[in-house]
């Protein structure tokens, strides 16, 4: 909890100030953090590429409108380097604070839900992601993947409300997957391996991986930031 209130602290200290005639420059970022975040989208993009190359040669395959029952899921998983990208883009436009106070408030309820999911309906089975384009691996998967059975084949790994919206999708999931069907284990064995770092390579609850990768990032924001300020002082003393 201390934890939270000292990056609350931080969020709200840098939270973008808006003027009507100036533009908040480019902040500065490590740029080891920076590299490793563009690794982990170019691995979204090759993901978001199969699956919609999956769809487009799997008719009757898609999500219902405005479904979330997947992102209902309390066992939902994720890895710290995964949600750096989600995280660098909180910080980036100041709503690090927003999503601190909802970890925060999850975690003292003991809700395991992941809280950027925005519910519309009262079951939440309709709803919407609000970080939709920097959303973890398991994500984009979800319904256009598959996994490889005992017999060393690929098989489609369904999602039931999917499965059982039309007649078209339970015919397109009981025939054999295309080849262009992502595996999920390779998938994520990929994107996951990006980080070096064990810790970071570890599932986690989606909260508790999200939480670990925004305060990362707070942290390295606030280095970057003292790291600007040495230097343009230093730069002030110059003669």
């Amino acid at each position: 909890m201390q934890l939270f209130a000292k990056l609350s602290g931080l969020a709200l200290s840098w939270a973008p100030v808006s003027h009507p005639h100036t533009a908040a420059p480019p902040r500065c970022r490590d740029p080891k953090a920076s590299l490793l975040v563009e690794q982990v989208e170019f691995h979204y993009k090759r993901m978001d590429h199969l699956t919609a190359q999956t769809a487009a040669v799997t008719p009757g395959l898609g999500c219902p409108p405005g479904c979330g029952a997947c992102c209902t899921s309390p066992t939902v998983e994720a890895t710290e380097v995964e949600l750096l990208p989600m995280a660098a883009m909180l910080v980036r436009e100041g709503r690090a604070q927003e999503a601190l106070s909802k970890l925060e408030q999850a975690e003292a309820q003991n809700d395991p839900l992941c809280v950027m999911f925005e519910r519309i309906s009262p079951d939440g089975r309709l709803g919407r992601c609000s970080a939709y384009e920097h959303r973890p691996g398991i994500c984009r998967l979800m319904g256009f993947s598959g996994r490889i059975s005992a017999d060393g084949t690929a098989e489609w790994c369904p999602c039931k409300v999917m499965r059982e919206s039309t007649d078209d999708a339970a015919q397109a999931l009981a025939k054999p997957p295309p080849k262009e069907m992502p595996i999920i284990s390779h998938e994520l064995s990929k994107l996951r391996s990006t980080s070096g770092y064990a810790s970071e390579q570890a599932p986690l609850l989606i909260n508790d991986a999200l939480k670990r990768a925004l305060s990362k990032e707070l942290m390295r924001t606030m280095y970057s930031d003292l790291q600007s300020d040495d230097k343009a002082l230093e730069d002030s003393n110059q003669p």
